[in-house]
């Protein structure tokens, strides 16, 4: 998904437009010393992995570490999973005997049996801070396609958690190992940065035109030696789905409140949620799927509500004979409190859509979220929901809507 100016690489329709070209290779070797300039996909792709969760496809791979063998791939490709098949390159489907997520990066890793192990030859890590200019390939299961790929480029940068390559990494490539000639594994290829978020008239732009730092970027992320916490899959994967419910229910919440703001760029969207999900029957497809039955209840609650009142709101409005005097009373009574049907109808929905956004942020609070990654993940939720607040709050006087629904 998308977020401040990122992509992870997990969704193949989100891929990058134009990736950027593969620098050449100028650097030279030690005296004395030849530096290897090919990895043999053979020598490597035993250890690489397929994940599939029923959301996303995406990549990890097999090294040692702390004299274990684990499988790396990254926390975004698990997001919402229904499933988490781990398929090595000859079919097999791994067993993991345990899972961890890394605290403060996006990475996770399973700890491997031997039976898992059958067959495969498992990368090694790099100890070694990487050096810049220096070559690496990427192989993984880009663009989704349930085929390894080699991808050659250079670093471009190294910084303590990350490294940013030029290799043509896309979504699906997400969790793919990025390794040196020495054939270990320097860092886990994991999003990529789009260009920088300057207004048109920030001069800074001038600054960063026609530079590279102005294009699309591509980054790894390095693998630390300590922050892994070990925890149950499951529970992992409901704090995921938490985020995953509360995005859908806050879109919903979005679609209403621009509705009722007289936003006519969502009224299709308006319909469609409170036909699926404010009718009876229930054979009409749902256009969002939720973890739990609860949060779905709740949506369904609240649109009944929704589409309940503006319904009433509507049709009173339908009835109103308005002067121009009344016209201009209502144009200057933001914050009157009127005994009008229409305007308590009004002042009804607007506080029950605050109540229903309030009640989101105020459930993404609570949530001790177990990663850095988990947490900026619900960033943007709060985000969102503080936005709707803005909004709500802004338009308290009527008569928009009754000029939009007369």
């Amino acid at each position: 998904g998308f977020a401040e100016g990122r992509v992870v690489l997990s969704d193949p329709a989100a891929a990058p437009a134009v990736p950027p070209a593969v620098a050449e290779e100028n650097t030279k070797p030690e005296k004395g010393k030849k530096e290897k300039q090919e990895v043999d996909f053979r020598e490597v792709g035993s250890a690489l992995v397929f994940v599939e969760t029923g959301v996303a496809s995406g990549s990890g791979f097999i090294a040692e570490m702390d004299g274990k063998v684990y499988l790396f791939s990254n926390q975004h490709n698990f997001m919402g999973a229904g499933k988490t098949d781990l398929r090595t390159m000859n079919g097999r489907l791994l067993q993991p005997v345990s899972f961890e997520f890394c605290r403060d990066r996006d990475l996770v890793r399973f700890e491997l049996g031997e039976e898992d192990l059958r067959d495969v030859t498992p990368l090694q890590l790099a100890v070694e801070t990487p050096g810049i200019d220096v070559p690496v390939v990427v192989f993984g299961n880009s663009a989704g396609g349930n085929v390894a790929t080699e991808l050659k480029g250079r670093i471009l940068g190294v910084g303590p958690g990350d490294i940013e390559v030029d290799a043509d990494i896309v979504p699906g490539n997400s969790g793919s190992p990025v390794i040196g000639t020495d054939l270990k594994v320097v860092a886990v290829a994991t999003y990529v940065s789009f260009e920088l978020e300057l207004d048109k008239d920030d001069p800074r732009r001038q600054i960063f035109k026609g530079t590279r730092f102005d294009k699309t970027r591509r980054y790894g992320v390095r693998i630390p030696a300590d922050g892994w916490v070990k925890t149950d899959l499951k529970n992992f994967l409901n704090q995921t789905y938490r985020i995953s419910d509360l995005n859908n229910q806050l879109e919903i919440m979005l679609v209403l409140v621009q509705y009722w703001s007289g936003n006519e760029d969502f009224d299709e969207q308006a319909h469609r949620i409170m036909t699926a999900y404010a009718t009876q029957g229930g054979r009409i497809k749902r256009p969002y799927e939720f973890h739990y039955a609860e949060s779905e209840q709740a949506v369904e609650l609240w649109v009944k509500a929704f589409k309940r009142n503006h319904e009433e709101f509507v049709a009173k409005v339908a009835d109103m004979q308005l002067t121009k005097t009344d016209l201009a009373k209502l144009s200057k009574a933001n914050d009157q409190m009127s005994t009008s049907k229409v305007q308590l109808i009004d002042d009804h929905l607007r506080s029950m859509l605050l109540d229903k956004v309030r009640q989101g942020q105020d459930a993404l609070k609570q949530y001790d979220w177990m990663s850095s990654y988990l947490r900026e993940s619900a960033e943007p939720l709060d985000e969102l929901a503080g936005e709707m607040v803005r909004v709500l709050e802004g338009q308290r006087n009527i008569l928009p809507r009754i000029k939009r629904w007369r």
